[in-house]
């Protein structure tokens, strides 16, 4: 029986090896009349929100953030927010962060959600870089508040000018109990060696790895947040950028005769200008339903310019 799920879950493991050859390829085109964005601009849409600086090689965990120079070194102070319109996480280039950065939070349509980078653009991009274990994220935005909220959403996020590389999941949306969000935005990001040899070894010997629990991921029971209480088989494979998550629990117990339509978690996708080297899979989406558009060039805002922020 081992033997016949192996021999299965090898044939499954080598057609996602071949579409993650052209999703690779798609995902990196740039489209026409597209130079790469100068990264010197500012990519808000709105003058709301607040600017976060993070900074592995000069921050402190006791600045305020609020500066280039008073940034913190850590992630743990955005873990924390739930943000809103207009904010904007900014890591230092040619800094590296070996944690997972997680974000939570609701923007709208003129005022993203913005994670980029801050700094000399002669530095390399900031980075984030693990060790390609289980449980290896290196930016989550979930859907789950600080305090739980049931249903709090995440809508326009736009991340931008990071390199990500040596996790299981580089960039994972994450949706466990909310639908309708829109707003995804992936720009100028760069990734490598995203794998999980340990994770797929045990795939290729026992389908028990199905349920098993990866990624330590909160899930939110009877309005609570249970800590490394998700991550089963919400996702399985290496992914640069991961859209998943988990149906809201109502879909998943529907006793109407006939075929459910599901509701859709998220609308809006747009990929633009990203790189893949040595990835299992360059996009993958899972769980939920989705919609996406491959808009053009010109419906990236026209950035204005900021200073050395982004």
């Amino acid at each position: 029986m081992k033997k016949a799920r192996a021999t299965l879950l090898t044939a499954l493991l080598s057609l996602i090896l071949l579409l993650g050859a052209p999703m690779a390829a798609i995902a990196e085109t740039t489209p026409q009349g597209g130079d790469h964005m100068d990264p010197t601009y500012d990519l808000r849409l709105s003058d709301e929100g607040t600017a976060y600086y993070i900074s592995s090689s000069l921050g402190s965990d006791q600045n305020d953030g609020l500066s280039e120079s008073t940034p913190w070194k850590s992630f743990a102070h955005i873990e924390n927010m739930d943000l809103g319109p207009g904010d904007r996480v900014l890591l230092r280039r040619g800094d590296v962060w070996h944690e997972r950065l997680t974000v939570r939070g609701n923007g709208r349509k003129d005022a993203w959600i913005f994670v980029g980078s801050y700094g000399d653009t002669a530095d390399p991009k900031p980075q984030i870089s693990l060790q390609n274990k289980r449980d290896d994220i290196a930016l989550l935005a979930t859907d789950i508040s600080v305090g739980g909220q049931n249903g709090f959403g995440l809508n326009y996020i736009w991340i931008d000018n990071l390199h990500i590389s040596h996790t299981l999941l580089g960039i994972y949306f994450r949706y466990d109990s909310s639908v309708g969000n829109k707003g995804i935005r992936v720009t100028n990001c760069s990734f490598s060696d995203i794998n999980g040899p340990d994770l797929m070894a045990e795939a290729m010997t026992d389908v028990s790895f199905l349920t098993s629990v990866k990624g330590n991921l909160e899930d939110v029971q009877n309005g609570k947040v249970i800590p490394n209480a998700g991550g089963m088989a919400e996702y399985i494979w290496p992914t640069a950028i991961n859209i998943g998550g988990r149906p809201p629990k109502p879909l998943a117990n529907v006793t109407v005769p006939g075929i459910a339509e599901p509701a859709t978690a998220v609308s809006e996708i747009e990929l633009y200008r990203n790189a893949f080297e040595d990835c299992i899979i360059a996009v993958g989406a899972n769980a939920t339903t989705t919609t996406t558009e491959q808009a053009p060039t010109s419906a990236i805002p026209t950035p204005r310019t900021g200073g050395s922020a982004v």
